[in-house]
């Protein structure tokens, strides 16, 4: 995964390398984005769920206007940090390579991107939270 440093929906510095040792579900997301939006859901109640372990979900966004970013993010249906990635395919989506929305990587402790777009998106982060814990598996510290 290479190095992200950029700002936040609301002009904060965000940076991949704030989640070292955790589990990050990288999340390509807009407004715009009809599959992006039913999504929400899950993605929150994930984000519930691992509450206090160490996993992290981090949004990218790519909404035409900054504005209707902020405006998922106050009105609850966005409860994690995103990037505003600029309209369409900003610098973070061709960095990685994505060209489609929404798309989701699963990264492990060491900045691997384990998993892309997986179905089981639950399954797999509780998996890798669990390898953590117990001290095994790829990129378990």
């Amino acid at each position: 995964m290479p190095a992200l440093d950029c700002s936040d929906l609301f002009g904060k510095r965000l940076s991949l390398s704030e989640s070292p040792g955790k589990v990050v579900v990288l999340t390509f997301w807009a407004t715009w984005c009809g599959p992006c939006v039913r999504k929400f859901p899950e993605e929150r109640e994930l984000v519930s769920q691992m509450k206090g372990r160490p996993f992290e979900l981090i949004g990218v966004n790519s909404d035409h206007s900054l504005g209707a970013a902020q405006r998922e993010v106050r009105e609850g249906r966005v409860t994690w940090r995103s990037f505003w990635d600029g309209p369409g395919r900003g610098p973070i989506a061709r960095k990685l390579g994505v060209d489609s929305w929404p798309t989701t990587f699963v990264v492990d402790t060491k900045g691997v991107i384990r998993v892309v777009n997986p179905k089981d998106l639950p399954s797999i982060c509780e998996t890798m939270v669990e390898e953590i814990k117990r001290g095994e598996g790829y990129g378990a510290k």
